[in-house]
């Protein structure tokens, strides 16, 4: 191959980008290491010329290398930056022009480009000697090359975490952009999890194995996390003493909020596989209905403060007696009270309506949001689905779709039913009924 036709293998796509902005963090406390391997190579190979270039979002640069004159040095670096595109790990032959007329011939070079798990060159390890590479030589130079982007990626490692504190204040940006990322992480998994498993199991008993396996999978994810948020809500209290910057104690709030918003979509998960699995424990039994209706709007009190939304209710007197489980009863209001202010337009009101019609307790939930279109209110009762309407002030991140069918079968195992009502511009009604006791 012609020095002409040579590419430098630069990103040419964001994903490519991505992966090599994070080696900009290596740096000199590699060099050690790096500079003992490329030595022990250079030594095997009678003496050779060693330099080790490392690509990042910027461009190529020298990382490490043997003892060697800086116009050798030079050269070899802008042979580097002409490596052509690698599609797999080995050494491939690079000729160096003469420096001058007085060299008589191009010497030969070996490259091994450093690659990632995803084929992406991250750099190169070029050697020049004035011998003839055997296989023994390429295959002790490929090793040597695998070895150095081993030291690379654990200096990336440590570079990243020893830094991440000073960048905090350099990037306002990245967390939320990382928040993101780790939202649609989480969901792009389910999705992918639940593809693929549906893929491997037989129509008879897939949706039972599918529920297990779902259940499973978010009680793994929810262990960590709920650390996470428990040691992230630790330092935003400053119960061990003082953060000392206002500017981490938002970046604290932020990983608090999103840590808690993807806890609410693992726990939708794991309710919804465990209703789908019949392992979802309801009992019901005879309960009085107004102090639950009560405990769960105070609960979302905070909820309608910040949202600037009132929460309206005329409880029925005296409090109807219901058969119901009390849990499964506060999680159904819960879901359909969050919905609502969510909603609900700034300033306006939630009202909670209750009365009891032939041996039934009706309760209706009303915003005065956006509303539904009739596409959509047909749909809404399914898993995994939203309203493609939201209202414009409405920034928050998406949930999974399952509040409202978690509520649905919650109310049907009580036996109940839950229906909406709604019209585009006139609000939402979310109405659900449960059996009297006695009745």
């Amino acid at each position: 191959m012609s020095q002409e036709n040579m590419m430098p293998d630069l990103p040419s796509d964001r994903r490519k980008r991505d992966a090599l902005r994070q080696y900009r963090a290596v740096g000199s406390e590699t060099r050690p290491a790096l500079d003992g391997l490329l030595g022990a190579t250079a030594e095997t190979l009678d003496g050779a010329d060693c330099l080790l270039v490392l690509f990042d979002d910027r461009g190529p640069r020298p990382l490490a290398s043997t003892t060697m004159d800086t116009a050798v040095r030079g050269r070899l670096q802008a042979l580097a930056a002409a490596l052509p595109p690698v599609a797999d790990g080995g050494c491939i032959q690079l000729n160096l022009p003469p420096a001058s007329s007085d060299e008589a011939a191009h010497t030969p070079v070996l490259a091994a480009p450093l690659l990632t798990e995803d084929g992406i060159t991250i750099g190169v390890l070029l050697v020049q000697g004035h011998r003839r590479w055997s296989a023994r030589d390429r295959r002790r130079i490929a090793t040597s090359a695998t070895a150095a982007r081993t030291v690379i990626d654990l200096g990336r490692t440590a570079a990243n975490a020893l830094e991440a504190v000073d960048q905090l204040a350099a990037h306002d940006a990245e967390l939320t952009h990382q928040s993101s990322i780790l939202e649609h992480q989480a969901e792009e998994l389910v999705r992918l999890a639940e593809d693929n498993y549906v893929q491997r199991l037989s129509a008879e008993g897939a949706f039972q194995q599918k529920s297990l396996f779902l259940a499973t999978m978010t009680h793994e994810l929810r262990t960590p996390l709920t650390a996470i948020i428990g040691f992230a809500e630790v330092m935003e209290q400053q119960m061990l003493g003082p953060v000392g910057n206002d500017t981490y104690l938002g970046y604290l709030n932020a990983i608090h909020g999103s840590g808690r918003h993807l806890l609410s979509i693992i726990n939708d998960l794991l309710d919804m596989a465990k209703i789908e699995a019949g392992k979802y424990d309801v009992t019901p039994e005879a309960m009085d209905a107004n102090p639950v209706l009560s405990q769960t709007i105070r609960v979302v009190g905070g909820l309608a403060i910040e949202k600037q939304v009132r929460v309206t209710w005329e409880p029925v007197r005296p409090s109807p007696q219901v058969i119901a489980d009390d849990r499964a009863l506060k999680q159904v209001m819960l879901n359909l009270l969050s919905n609502a202010i969510k909603y609900a337009t700034k300033g306006g009101t939630v009202r909670v309506g209750n009365h009891v019609a032939d041996g039934r307790f009706v309760v209706a939930v009303r915003d005065d949001g956006p509303g539904i279109s009739p596409e959509d209110l047909r749909r809404l009762m399914r898993p995994y689905e939203q309203a493609h309407s939201r209202p414009a002030t409405d920034t928050a991140p998406r949930g999974t779709g399952l509040g409202l069918t978690i509520s649905r079968l919650l109310v049907e195992l009580q036996g109940g039913s839950l229906s909406l009502d709604s019209q585009p511009g006139q609000g939402t009604t979310a109405r659900f009924d449960l059996p009297l006791a006695g009745s």
